[in-house]
């Protein structure tokens, strides 16, 4: 109806004149248009829409995920913590009367001697162990930690009069001088000789250089070496390197992790090599003061 009124325009030109459409006097023209598929046509035309809020969906599911387990490993790290810290707590107390006690000892025959020294040398040894736990768990404050000018050379000497002394080399040379928080060197250094004793064998040669900058301290002991495939699980925590179902040494595989942790916080390295003829070689790097 009233076809001859519909214009066709190109595609960029504009109609510049209105068109009066005529008004239809009775009800009798009417007609409808029916689309049966414009549904589909319009889901079709949203498909990469609704992909991309599928990925979205999923990206959102999975961080959420990851954010609880997240939540639950620090919840569980800060119980570890805490027990641990708690444990070795309770631990200490006692151990430190003990150590009193058997202090003030001094009146006791020359045949109880012996026990005494025995019972004297398990506890300084219970607390080293309590100590190294508590020092793998212990976050730091690095503020906290007194950095001073120390002489390596004189912390070796001192670490050296815990052991015996046959069997080490050591020509102690001064002037190699570090910034350092004393305490943590002097386990550095007590952790690398006493594993030389436990786990090599003597001689255990020691020394220190000066490298550009660098001092380096060297400790070789002259055992059978840590397997290539262990060198880097070493300095793990509580890994120690297996040997079936026998260990005949104590510990609980602490001290070489916190060996490394303490070289790690001083801003110097530490390196392991096992030559051909047997025997480990540590080496570490610190800042020359």
């Amino acid at each position: 109806v009233y076809s001859n009124r519909l214009n066709a325009f190109d595609q960029g030109e504009k109609q510049n004149n209105e068109v009066k459409e005529p008004e239809f006097i009775n009800d009798n023209y009417y007609f409808s248009v029916y689309f049966p598929g414009i549904e589909s046509v319009l889901i079709g035309s949203m498909g990469i829409w609704i992909f991309s809020s599928l990925i979205l969906l999923l990206v959102i599911v999975f961080f959420a995920w990851a954010a609880i387990i997240i939540l639950k490993q620090k919840r569980l790290s800060e119980i570890h913590t805490d027990f641990v810290n708690n444990l070795t707590h309770e631990m200490k107390t006692p151990l430190s009367s003990m150590k009193l006690a058997l202090e003030r000892i001094s009146n006791i025959p020359e045949t109880e001697k012996k026990s005494l020294s025995i019972l004297q040398e398990e506890v300084d040894n219970l607390q080293s162990r309590i100590n190294s736990i508590l020092e793998s768990v212990r976050e730091g404050n690095k503020s906290e930690e007194t950095r001073e000018n120390i002489d390596l050379g004189d912390e070796v000497r001192s670490v050296l009069n815990k052991f015996p002394n046959e069997g080490i080399n050591y020509s102690y040379e001064p002037g190699f001088r570090i910034m350092a928080h004393r305490p943590g060197i002097h386990s550095v250094i007590t952790n690398l000789i006493d594993n030389a004793f436990k786990h090599g064998s003597p001689p255990i040669d020691i020394s220190i250089s000066q490298q550009k900058g660098k001092v380096v301290l060297r400790i070789q002991d002259s055992g059978d070496g840590i397997p290539l495939r262990h060198r880097k699980k070493v300095f793990g925590k509580f890994y120690r390197v297996p040997k079936g179902n026998i260990y005949r040494e104590k510990g609980f595989g602490l001290g070489l992790y916190l060996v490394k942790k303490i070289v790690k916080d001083h801003k110097g390295r530490i390196l392991i090599d096992c030559p051909e003829q047997g025997g480990t070689i540590f080496t570490i790097y610190f800042n020359a003061a």
